[in-house]
């Protein structure tokens, strides 16, 4: 998730063999609302990956956004460009290319790769994404 109303701009779950489910997807709304990095008044985007609209959560991520007071925007089918984790995942694909194999593995060069990703690279990910929707 990418934030700009938190300090820190990245927030990423834990990786695991076959956790890509849409009780995975929930169990870390539940995790950054917790935390404070999803907030009263923040919108939420999400794109049309199945695990973001799940019959079988989808009413549970309601309720839990519902309370905390923060909106769920689902974007447009297939408009990467309205996304701005799509342009950080850009940047980690291009850092991890450029930096194959400095540490020791794979998960640690994914880590290093996030770790590059400033509060200013969201912001203007951000603002590419809002002017592409202007246009």
């Amino acid at each position: 998730m990418t934030s700009l109303s938190h300090a820190d701009p990245i927030f990423l779950s834990v990786p695991r063999k076959e956790s890509n489910t849409a009780q995975d997807f929930l169990d870390f709304v539940y995790s950054i609302v917790e935390s404070g990095a999803l907030c009263e008044g923040d919108i939420f985007l999400c794109d049309n990956a199945s695990v973001h609209w799940a019959r079988e959560t989808a009413d549970e991520l309601s309720a839990l956004l519902d309370v905390a007071n923060v909106r769920l925007v689902f974007l447009p089918t297939y408009s990467p460009e309205l996304n701005p984790c799509e342009f950080v995942f850009a940047q980690v694909k291009r850092h991890m290319r450029q930096h194959r194999w400095e540490h020791d593995s794979f998960l640690k060069n994914i880590l290093n790769a996030f770790s590059t990703v400033t509060y200013d690279n969201v912001f203007h990910y951000y603002d590419s994404c809002i002017q592409m929707k202007a246009n």
